[in-house]
């Protein structure tokens, strides 16, 4: 089967779940539309945690955690295609070092943004900042990378999600 398929249904069902919160928590303040301003509300909380989930912790956890379970399981082939990427940039001969701190780096934002989707399920305060940081973070650290290689391509397209990231961080809060 198709992982893309497994992951747009369980990312479906999620947000029906969430949704399913939102219209619980509205028929217990018997409010059919709005809701109000203050964050400690229930049903705002139930609405933030829905939009948030929906807009961005599912993007970066998927993208992080991918990316960082591949940098683990297949450590012998990223080593392969980076060593020669980087063989004229200042991380020559730190390659090995750099990419088990890139795969940490990777799977702890993707982690922390899962965590953020399990706890919007829950009901229960939200981590979005800190993935949202986390994942600006680790995209740095990509871009320097790319920059560093001299690979303008690779850093041109690491500044799409990074634009991402932005937008998320400054409509989210």
């Amino acid at each position: 089967m198709n992982v893309a398929v497994v992951c747009t249904a369980l990312l479906g069902l999620l947000l029906f779940g969430l949704g399913f919160h939102v219209s619980l928590q509205r028929q217990k303040a018997r409010r059919s539309i709005g809701h109000d301003a203050a964050p400690t509300d229930p049903l705002h909380r139930a609405v933030r945690a829905h939009a948030n989930t929906a807009e961005y912790a599912p993007f970066f956890a998927v993208l992080f955690l991918q990316s960082g379970i591949d940098k683990v399981t297949d450590r012998a082939g990223n080593l392969a295609w980076m060593e020669p990427h980087f063989a004229n940039s200042p991380f020559k001969g730190k390659v090995p070092m750099l990419l088990s701190l890139l795969a940490l780096l990777e799977l702890a934002t993707g982690a922390l943004a899962a965590l953020t989707v399990a706890l919007a399920v829950l009901g229960s305060g939200s981590l979005a900042r800190y993935a949202l940081g986390l994942a600006a973070l680790t995209l740095l650290a990509l871009f320097t990378g790319q920059r560093l290689a001299k690979d303008y391509a690779g850093a041109a397209s690491l500044a799409a999600y990074f634009a991402v990231v932005l937008v998320a961080l400054a409509t989210a809060f």
